[in-house]
């Protein structure tokens, strides 16, 4: 999807505010952060482990390009905020790119305010992708999708909606960006790479709660922080 176009339909679930106590904070933001659209009057805070990188590559590099930003270099799992701090966070295709999706959302929700709100984005799979995947056979799921060896976490819709009630988020909203059916991930790819699509694509309707009618898609869920997160062993038993 163009950057443009999934930015346009993300626009109904944003919080706006030209306020100078109004703190948004941009997860992973990348070399081109969604969190430059927000007004420069406000405070605007990105954070990203490949921040370096990125700076070494002036058409890669955010600060060149987006002024304004508070930049940082580090994790999700490790956010430098005080706690209720955030008015609005967002993180866009970057948690399965995360060592630690769980920690990165209850650090996200210790910085958020209580009337705060979060926005996720992601990728997720059909559960027979999914399974494949955790079972090591990453080799066959680089060949069927063109995925770098820093994707380590495929989920599934009901894997990131448990992930976001057990570390304290209300999902308030759920939307479907865009999907992906087996025919357009085959496409351009040799004859033995679309069968096996076409195959995990036909088997996975077989599976629970699959969706049957998209091989992946893109979701974003604006979320809310919950009162009374799980406490760890909850969380435990939950999983």
């Amino acid at each position: 999807m163009d950057f443009t176009d999934r930015f346009r339909m993300m626009t109904p679930y944003l919080t706006w505010s030209d306020s100078e106590a109004f703190r948004v904070l941009d997860v992973g933001g990348g070399p081109r952060p969604y969190v430059r659209f927000w007004p420069q009057q406000c405070s605007r805070h990105y954070i990203d482990p490949l921040l370096t990188f990125y700076e070494k590559q002036p058409s890669l590099n955010p600060r060149l390009r987006f002024k304004g930003i508070n930049y940082i270099q580090g994790t999700a799992e490790q956010l430098p905020y005080p706690e209720k701090t955030i008015d609005f966070a967002l993180c866009i295709n970057a948690l399965d790119h995360t060592a630690d999706p769980d920690k990165s959302l209850r650090e996200i929700r210790r910085v958020m305010k209580d009337n705060g709100r979060f926005i996720l984005v992601i990728v997720t799979y059909g559960s027979l992708f999914t399974m494949i995947k955790r079972t090591g056979l990453k080799t066959i799921t680089r060949l069927r999708l063109n995925l770098t060896e820093e994707e380590s976490h495929s989920f599934t819709d009901l894997d990131i909606e448990k992930k976001l009630d057990r570390n304290g988020f209300v999902v308030c909203e759920k939307a479907e960006l865009y999907t992906s059916r087996a025919r357009d991930v085959a496409q351009g790819k040799p004859i033995r790479i679309k069968l096996l699509i076409y195959c995990a694509d036909a088997l996975g309707r077989l599976v629970p709660r699959q969706g049957v009618h998209s091989f992946r898609h893109e979701v974003v869920w604006l979320c809310a922080r919950a009162t009374k997160p799980q406490r760890p062993e909850e969380e435990r038993t939950s999983r």
